[in-house]
């Protein structure tokens, strides 16, 4: 005890003498020969720490701060609030660059119901129903395409990862709406499964009241409709929006304003003279009091039905 406490004044009084314990002789403290790239050594008895060199602790010092800044860089790469669950809207013939985790499996949920990967990269992937989950270990930008593996349905999905240090994404990509084949995927074999499922009569009859309810059919595609349709009765004024395409049938939805001042009555074909016409359906009304809308469903036989240029339409009279 009086040895330890000996210890700690020494260590707190280095200049202090301190007295011997009994039979031990008293030791000067000796100064060591300093070596020209080593600091002086004090050696108290037999007891004799080497000297670290300067230009060691200097790199000691800098490697220590350099670790420091490359974990502390790390930590805050790792650290970073990222998006994890991300929608895009993407559209075929352009190219999406997105961030995905490097090293880590990402998941990619495609609008294909059978999607395939094309790539020159190296990349690893594997397709579960609509999604496709995928992993590099490059550092640079990998890119992929995406397509159906339906052969009639052309349309692909670039995309350039960027692989990142950050948490595993999932990214979930949808057509703009209005675009073709937005809300369902577009393929001619599955409209035309769906379209022979039923007798003509109950085909069309059921295209009408599947669209009617706001739905695609199976393997229908949606656009705008590239040309307005030639309908036309008094006071009413018509808009054809969209148009629905399939194997055998095309359906074009209008819109029917009665810009009169009377209630008019929306009969047989609605004024709608079309090549290849098959059914014509107002709906939600077919009494329109003045100002009021419904929507009208015009079907045509695709085999039949030929778009007529504008300027060669002729203008009714009973529209003036």
């Amino acid at each position: 005890m009086k040895f330890s406490m000996r210890l700690i004044l020494f260590a707190l009084f280095p200049a202090c003498a301190l007295a011997a314990p009994p039979g031990v002789e008293n030791v000067e403290p000796t100064q060591q020969k300093a070596k020209p790239d080593l600091p002086p050594v004090e050696a108290v008895g037999t007891l004799a720490l080497p000297g670290v060199p300067a230009s060691v602790a200097k790199e000691a010092v800098a490697a220590s701060r350099t670790s420091s800044a490359s974990l502390t860089e790390r930590e805050n790469v790792l650290g970073e609030e990222v998006e994890t669950n991300v929608e895009l809207k993407v559209r075929p013939g352009t190219t999406e660059i997105i961030r995905i985790a490097r090293a880590y499996l990402n998941e990619i949920v495609t609008p294909f119901e059978d999607p395939i990967v094309i790539t020159a990269n190296q990349v690893a992937f594997e397709k579960r129903g609509s999604s496709i989950f995928i992993t590099t270990d490059e550092e640079r930008p990998v890119g992929i395409h995406i397509r159906s593996s339906d052969i009639e349905d052309a349309r692909s999905i670039s995309l350039a990862l960027v692989p990142a240090r950050i948490p595993p994404k999932t990214i979930t990509l949808r057509w703009p709406n209005g675009m073709a084949g937005a809300s369902a995927p577009v393929s001619m074999s599955k409209a035309k499964r769906w379209e022979e499922s039923a007798p003509y009569e109950e085909a069309l009859f059921n295209l009408a009241k599947t669209v009617a309810q706001g739905q695609i059919p199976e393997g229908y595609s949606l656009e705008p409709a590239a040309d307005q349709l030639p309908c036309a009765l008094p006071e009413i004024e018509f808009f054809t929006g969209q148009r629905l395409t399939g194997h055998h049938f095309s359906m074009f939805v209008l819109r029917a304003t009665n810009r009169g001042a009377s209630t008019i009555e929306l009969l047989g074909h609605a004024g709608c003279s079309v090549p290849g016409l098959a059914l014509v359906a107002p709906w939600p009304a077919a009494y329109l009091e003045p100002g009021a809308s419904t929507e009208v469903f015009v079907a045509v036989v695709n085999d039949a039905y030929r778009a007529q240029p504008t300027e060669m339409l002729r203008p009714s009279l009973l529209t003036h």
